[in-house]
């Protein structure tokens, strides 16, 4: 869990991250894969050690993370896509999105939450 910008392990109040210092000047940002990936092993580690997260799937990720997130039994996802600009790419996006999450009678299969959504 976070608090104060930094990441506690619930069972031991160790902090175990932090995120609360500025990047360092040089160093790379994360191609979506990567982020992807980073997120996935997050959201395993917080998983086994008795966390229920919402995991969140961004705009520009494979659909294999967000099949994984489905097939690990996710209670909610979040979804990011304000990275996508115009109203028909988020379209596009969302109607991809829900060929994934719902069943063939339309019934949805995860609850969503939408960031910065209207």
């Amino acid at each position: 869990m976070e608090i104060n910008g930094k990441l506690v392990d619930p069972a031991t109040g160790a902090v175990i991250g932090d995120y609360s210092d500025p990047p360092t000047p040089g160093t790379r940002t994360l191609s979506p894969e990567d982020a992807a990936q980073a997120g996935m092993e997050n959201y395993k580690l917080m998983r086994k050690r008795g966390l229920r997260p919402m995991p969140i799937f961004h705009a520009g990720e494979n659909v294999k993370w967000l099949q994984m997130m489905l097939d690990m039994g996710a209670d909610y996802i979040g979804l990011a896509g304000l990275s996508l600009r115009s109203a028909s790419d988020r379209n596009k996006w969302y109607d991809m999105i829900w060929a994934h999450t719902v069943d063939a009678s339309g019934k949805p299969l995860v609850k969503i939450h939408g960031f910065g959504e209207g």
